[in-house]
């Protein structure tokens, strides 16, 4: 883009170029991902965990090892022998996961987020533990309602900068930016959101991670696509 600038003593302009955008860089918790570099991923998705976790598929076993084979096995539906197993080993694929994502970002050329508000996201991230309610969910996703309107008694507040504590009747959540950076390749800025979710009363827990965005401003919050190990 070029600026002219019209001098004081006559009608002579001289054109100026703009000074460049510096593009954003990738971002990431340290302490959440374990990570002090991202040129550390590749060890990392190798790293031999501290305790292999037996899986089958069938008649087929195999053992998960490091995030690589985590992520592996899991996608070929290989899966341990107790459901309470199968919980831990997809929350651990988690941080795989942000991990293989971080691995792919890129500096943004430009950011429409600011901070995480409650009133901003999207009723997709709700909690949902029957048919119904995700039925529910989804209608006010339709809608393009956000989580606030979907669930109008639900409260929120922020634990830090980049965590947020939700809660509403018999539920908990918490949501934290695990990364920021450019993941789809338009240019824009991401937030990578990890959404653990739970019940007050009873057993029930979900892990999930999100990429968010913001197209402009003044646009609400949207869900690019969830990741799911």
């Amino acid at each position: 883009m070029l600026i002219a600038v019209l001098t004081l003593g006559g009608c002579a302009s001289t054109p100026q170029s703009a000074a460049p955008v510096s593009p954003l860089p990738v971002r990431w918790s340290v302490k959440a991902l374990q990570l002090d570099r991202l040129s550390e991923i590749d060890a990392e998705m190798s790293k031999p965990f501290e305790d292999p976790v037996p899986v089958r598929r069938g008649k087929d076993e195999a053992i998960v090892t490091n995030c690589s084979t985590c992520l592996e096995l899991l996608a070929r539906r290989y899966e341990p022998p107790l459901d309470r197993d199968l919980q831990v080993l997809r929350a651990i694929a988690l941080r795989c996961l942000a991990l293989k994502a971080l691995s792919t970002a890129t500096q943004s050329a430009k950011s429409y987020l600011s901070e995480l508000h409650f009133d901003e996201l999207p009723p997709v991230l709700a909690i949902a533990v029957s048919s119904d309610q995700v039925k529910r969910r989804q209608e006010a996703q339709d809608k393009q309602l956000s989580w606030s309107q979907f669930d109008p008694a639900a409260r929120a507040n922020a634990e830090a900068d980049d965590t947020l504590h939700a809660q509403g009747a018999g539920w908990e959540q918490r949501l934290q930016i695990l990364g920021r950076g450019d993941f789809n390749g338009d240019g824009l800025e991401d937030w990578l959101v990890r959404d653990e979710a739970w019940m007050t009363q009873g057993t029930y827990r979900s892990v999930r991670m999100f990429l968010l965005t913001r197209l402009g401003p003044g646009e609400r919050l949207r869900v690019i696509r969830e990741l799911v190990p």
